[in-house]
């Protein structure tokens, strides 16, 4: 998938796999972090769509919910034709659902209801980010 890359399971108040790899599934061990975040799995960021609070190679930690515990405003993680994936704000209106990104040189992005259904997935909430400097 383009956009983000799994990095590893995330273990509450546990050390978990941060790794490098192109697909969304690898998991490579670069080194070992430990959280006390509750969260499912971390992916890596790619590209300024959502810079500067979630800076380009910054690694976020994913809690899978359901999309109906999922809060307007809230950024998610959405797979777009089971081959892109998005990390975004995610704002669910009666009339379909807007993708919309921090950065403001990137235009938000609408699906119709219908075509959230067919063509996306939201996998999870980004509930804390991680910067390297």
């Amino acid at each position: 998938l383009r956009g983000i890359q799994r990095v590893g399971p995330v273990i509450k108040g546990q050390r978990y796999s941060l790794g490098l790899g192109g697909a969304f599934a690898e998991e490579n061990i670069e080194e070992i972090l430990v959280s006390d975040c509750d969260a499912d799995f971390a992916l890596r960021v790619h590209g300024d769509s959502m810079a500067p609070i979630l800076p380009d190679r910054s690694v976020v930690l994913v809690k899978t919910v359901l999309p109906s515990k999922f809060k307007n405003s809230d950024i998610g993680v959405v797979i777009v034709h089971q081959d892109e994936s998005l990390v975004k704000y995610v704002h669910f209106h009666k009339e379909g659902v807007w993708l919309i990104s921090e950065n403001k040189a990137y235009t938000p992005v609408f699906f119709s209801q219908a075509d959230w259904i067919e063509s996306c997935e939201l996998i999870g909430k980004v509930v804390e980010c991680r910067i390297r400097f």
